[in-house]
This record gives C-alpha cells, sequence and structure tokens, in this order.
C-alpha cells in the first residue's frame, strides 16, 4: 500500500469529459474513502468551502432511465441538510461546473 496525496480542488470550472488522464484520477479512490471514512470527506469539504463538491473522475454509471454510462458520479455537501450525498450527472453537462472540482494525483 502506498500513500497518495489528492489535489481536490483541480480543473475548477471543467467538465470531467474534457480531463481525461488514468494516472491522475482518484475516482475510486475518493469512492472507497468515503465508504470507509465520509467524515474525512466532509471535513475535506468543509475546508474548501467555496466549492460545493467534486466529480469522481474516471468513473462513469447510468442514471434512472438515463443513456447507459453516460453519467459521472459526484460528491456534495447540502449545508441544509447537513448531509454529503452522491449524486451524478452527464459527463458534457455544462451547468454546476464552477461549483465543483476534479480532483487528480499530486
Amino acid at each position: 500500500m502506498v500513500w497518495r496525496r489528492i489535489k481536490l480542488d483541480a480543473f475548477v470550472g471543467r467538465a470531467p469529459i474534457d480531463v481525461r488522464h488514468p494516472y491522475l484520477s482518484p475516482g475510486c479512490s475518493l469512492l472507497f474513502l468515503a465508504a470507509q471514512h465520509p467524515g474525512r470527506i466532509r471535513a475535506m469539504q468543509e475546508r474548501q468551502s467555496r466549492h460545493l463538491g467534486f466529480w469522481l473522475p474516471g468513473l462513469r454509471c447510468t442514471e434512472p432511465n438515463g443513456s447507459p454510462l453516460a453519467s459521472v458520479p459526484f460528491f456534495c455537501f447540502r449545508s441544509e441538510a447537513d448531509r454529503l450525498c452522491l449524486s451524478a450527472e452527464r459527463a458534457d453537462n455544462g451547468d454546476g461546473r464552477d461549483m465543483l472540482t476534479i480532483p487528480q494525483y499530486v
């Protein structure tokens, strides 16, 4: 096992479909971290106050009634509910790009 650093605020304002680098995309690592240690993701999110969440780059999913593997999952923090949410959106959607970041390994 090797520890790796992840820069959460990389590629602000870009869509996940525009940033493709298989060796710098920590999507699976962040998903595992959130499942095993949700408090760590929340603490990271609170420190990153100007952005409301981050994409899980390198991962694709299918939303209900959506095109197969056309969406990318992302984490967002809902302050009104005091909750960390896992959601998905089409990879080529331009809405909310300034609110979500695309993390990468450093």
